[in-house]
């Protein structure tokens, strides 16, 4: 599994029961809590729009809760599916805007 980096809250609920389970199956983490990596957080809420803890970067991925994930399992599940991408970040962009066009027009 590629490296793991979790951006934290110290007062999230959620970023400790994410830490919780992720230690519990034996799957290495880097944790950085948004306060004291406060350039990098911000860094983060700007190529998401958003600024949600535990926010978890792998690689190239960023997953957010609510938005990619709604529980430790289904994170857990991505990142292990998480492999080397055929197509371009900005390929990918393009296509999904391409789709989400597409729908909205539906």
């Amino acid at each position: 599994m590629k490296e793991i980096t979790i951006y934290t809250s110290k007062t999230c609920p959620y970023c400790k029961k994410l830490k919780q389970v992720l230690n519990n199956k034996d799957i290495k983490f880097t944790e950085k809590d948004s306060t004291e990596y406060q350039s990098e957080w911000i860094q983060l809420q700007r190529v998401t729009g958003l600024a949600t803890w535990p926010a978890v970067v792998q690689g190239n991925n960023i997953y957010l809760p609510g938005r990619d994930y709604n529980n430790p399992e289904q994170l857990i599940s991505l990142l292990n599916n998480n492999n080397e991408e055929k197509y371009s970040s900005d390929l990918r962009v393009e296509q999904a805007l391409k789709t989400l066009i597409y729908s909205i027009n539906q």
